[in-house]
């Protein structure tokens, strides 16, 4: 009778050991998701910013409409990712300035390295749906910044610093439109992804 019972409280104690430690586990893991969320919002608001400055979308009208900076954040990201999408990406891409694309340029590379550090710090911290969410936002991302990279003369310097080439200025002019219809479909396509990310983020449970 004895031996049952320190046997049946040998079993208890290692149940309610690994319970504590795996109660322990989830809480210390729910704040790390939780900082995973919160950064990954960020993130996505600096990615879509970085796009929205230089195709000239304002945000005094948000200024005084709140006085959470939270909230007027997320309200100047919903609009900056209905103005890119109903604007359409090529007329907006069509209409930027050589200093607006070299502005881009500069965000590009800071956005990329971003993506990076956070698909390494939290790749084990996210639900596998999140991870490949952020993993699809940074293909895209990358498909726009590769495409813009082959050529970045087309769009950071005047028409006489272009490539030489046999077909002259008409033949630039011909291979930028071609360049400014690839990335505004890449675009277009990130800018998808992106909003399925912050989806689901928003339905992320910890």
């Amino acid at each position: 009778m004895g031996l049952c019972v320190e046997f049946f409280m040998l079993i208890f104690t290692v149940f309610f050991v690994d319970f504590l430690i795996e109660r322990s586990q989830r809480i210390k893991w729910r704040e790390v998701r939780q900082l995973a969320k919160d950064d990954l919002f960020v993130l996505s608001n600096g990615l879509v910013t970085s796009f929205a400055n230089p195709l000239g979308f304002g945000v005094s009208g948000f200024m005084t409409e709140s006085p959470n900076v939270e909230v007027v954040g997320a309200n100047i990201v919903a609009w900056y990712l209905r103005k890119i999408t109903l604007e359409t990406p090529l007329k907006g891409l069509g209409r930027m300035s050589t200093a607006d694309w070299k502005n881009l340029h500069t965000n590009l590379q800071l956005t990329r390295l971003e993506l990076r550090e956070k698909i390494g710090l939290y790749k084990e911290a996210l639900s596998p749906e999140i991870l490949g969410k952020l993993l699809t936002v940074n293909r895209t991302f990358t498909a726009f910044l590769d495409t813009f990279m082959l050529v970045p003369e087309y769009f950071i310097d005047p028409p006489s610093r272009w490539p030489a080439n046999s077909g002259g200025a008409a033949r630039n002019n011909q291979n930028r439109q071609l360049f400014l219809e690839e990335m505004a479909a890449e675009l277009e396509t990130c800018i998808v992804a992106v909003e399925a990310l912050r989806i689901g983020l928003d339905r992320f449970r910890m």
